[in-house]
Parts: structure tokens; sequence; C-alpha cells
């Protein structure tokens, strides 16, 4: 199943990938070469749950508490260079592995991961710490998380900043028993894999590993996605060494199992609705809507329409422009969070009639 599952991988765009790869690398050392904010030092910390442990990233010493959400695959380090940009005198961004990705424990063997994960491991980050209200952060997969939680618990969350994903895609209902087929048949051949006794895990060496890495990403997600010297920094949580010079992936292969169920238009829309915290979503150009352009459109109809707070910024880039060129979208995202915001429980009580 690995070797099938790299072979795909390896075989599509690689010749149009590789070619691009020199001229990015380039751009992006001449924009880090301007790059003059403030570093901010990085702790390692992680909470328990019943299966383990979840590993956080996390930097400044505000007392505002940020939650950082990474993408799909990617890991906490997915905000190692827009921190820099980030009021971190002001803020602390507590950058999450999701479970089965980076550092955090994988689930207990036999199951299968769920999209609410990340909606439980939110709600035990806010309970472990005491906190009341806080910040979401989010990225592609995790910033449909921040957007999802924020409609779930709007009572919990202070801002929404959401990058390169405007919601989770609908899927139509008529093709919902098909993607419920694919999933059940999909884990059990990943479970039949995992629990072949004679399975060992591939291990390349560090460049390697980091190349196919990069063109996986850039096949997923758009040949400017993101550029290599970004993927190595995700690989310094996304690889573990397993014998001097050679590293395997952190990633649980079970994350590659598909949703079994997927959101439909009516869902995505209320979800829409019910946001109304102040909301920054910035697009990335140069990277795929993940949903059609009349949906996409409806849904920040909706954003707009119903919350007073919401600020929508194109910005030209690709998918991890938050990595390849946070100096684009650190400026905008500071902004945001010093903006000063009508307190919504303030004005609900200014508001309400005396008896």
């Amino acid at each position: 199943m690995l070797k099938l599952t790299e072979s795909i991988i390896m075989s599509r765009n690689i010749c149009q990938i590789v070619s691009k790869q020199a001229r990015t690398f380039t751009t992006f050392n001449s924009l880090r070469a301007n790059h003059t904010t403030e570093t901010f030092s990085s702790e390692e910390i992680s909470i328990g749950v019943p299966w383990g442990k979840i590993a956080i990233k996390t930097w400044g010493q505000g007392s505002k508490p940020m939650i950082g959400l990474h993408g799909w695959l990617d890991n906490a380090a997915t905000f190692d260079r827009l921190v820099d940009y980030l009021p971190l005198n002001e803020f602390k961004l507590y950058s999450v592995d999701f479970p089965g990705h980076g550092w955090s424990d994988p689930i207990p063997k036999g199951m299968n991961y769920s999209a609410t994960d990340a909606l439980i491991v939110i709600k035990r980050l806010q309970n472990e710490f005491g906190w009341s209200k806080f910040d979401i952060l989010g990225h592609s997969f995790g910033a449909g998380m921040a957007g999802w939680f924020a409609s779930v618990f709007p009572d919990c969350v202070e801002r929404l900043i959401m990058i390169d994903m405007t919601a989770f895609g609908p899927q139509a209902l008529k093709k919902q028993s098909r993607s419920t087929r694919k999933s059940v048949e999909q884990s059990l051949k990943i479970h039949e894999t995992l629990s072949n006794p004679n399975l060992t895990p591939p291990t390349y060496e560090w460049a390697d590993a980091v190349g196919r890495a990069h063109i996986a990403n850039q096949l997923m997600h758009g040949t400017d996605s993101i550029f290599r010297e970004s993927v190595e920094v995700l690989m310094k949580r996304g690889l573990r060494e397993v014998e001097p010079g050679k590293f395997t992936w952190n990633s649980d292969l079970r994350l590659r199992i598909p949703s079994p169920v997927h959101l439909v238009i009516d869902q995505v829309e209320q979800m829409a609705t019910n946001i109304d915290c102040p909301h920054l979503l910035i697009k990335a150009s140069d990277s795929p809507l993940y949903m059609s352009e009349e949906i996409a459109e409806r849904v920040l109809k909706i954003y707009k329409n119903n919350n007073p707070d919401f600020e929508y910024r194109t910005v030209q880039g690709g998918h991890h422009i938050h990595l390849n060129e946070p100096e684009k979208i650190g400026p905008l995202i500071r902004r945001f969070l010093e903006k000063e915001f009508v307190n919504k429980d303030s004005e609900d009580k200014e508001n309400t009639p005396l008896r």
C-alpha cells in the first residue's frame, strides 16, 4: 500500500514541478533577505489525552491565548515563519499537532480519524488551560476546523483568522453513498496493511524525503503551492530518524482514509451564518478554491451579510503563503489582531431592556 501510494505521488507532473523549484527557491531567499521583524523563541509543551499526548508548540508571553491549527498532513511548525509578524507581546500562540500528526500521538489501533477530532482537541485545550475565550488562527484544513468551531461554540471565540480556506467544501447528497463506500473499503485496506507483522515503514535520506513531500504537496495544491525550504520547516516535525541518516514519516497512514460522510450545502451555509466574531479570511490567489466558484461566492456573501466584523483579503501567492511569503500576510493579521472591535457581550447587555 505504501509503495503504491508513493508511486502515484512520484509519477505525475514531476518534470513540470522540478523546473519551477530553482526559481521559487531564489524568490524565497530574496524575500527573506528583506525580513526585518522581531523574533520570538518557542517552547514545546503537551497535554495528556486518554491515548497519549497532544504536542503543542508555543510562542509569546502575552495574556491573550491564540490556538494555531495546521493543514491536513502538516504540523505545528506551519506557523514558524509567520510568528515574527504577530503581536506576541500581547498574545501567546499555541500551535497544535493534531492527533497522528507531528509529535502528537496517533489514536488507538483499529480506530479511524474523524474531522470532529479537531473540535474535541480545541475544547480539550480550552479546558486544560481554563480559557473563557481565545483567538483561533488556522490554515487550510485547520482554517476549516477553526470556522467550524467558531460556528458551534461562538461564545468561546474572540477572533477568527482563516488562511486559504473559505469553508469546507460541501458534497452533493447524491454522491454521499459512493463516498461512504469508498471510505469503508479504503479503511479495511489500510488497517490490513497496518496489521501486517512484516510491515516495515519505508526509510529515506533527508533530502529524498523532503523532495517526496514537496512533490506530493504540489500535486495536491498546485505547483507553486509551497517552496522547498518551507517543506523543510514542516519536515522537522513531519519526519523522524529511525537509524543514522534514515528517516520515515511521522504522520499516521490512517489519515489517508477518506471521510465516510461530508457536509452538504445547507450545513456549510448554516455554519457560515453562525460565525459572529471578528473574522479575517485571507485567500491565496494562486491556490484552488477547494469548492466550486459559485459556492465560494455564496459562503462569502453570507459572511459579509451576517457579520459586520468580517474582512476578506486576496493575496498573490500559493496555498502555503504563510510559510513561503509570510511578509505578504503577516501585517494584515497583525493589524486585525490589534484592531479594536465592539465587545459583542457588552453590546448584547446594553441592548437588553430593563425589567
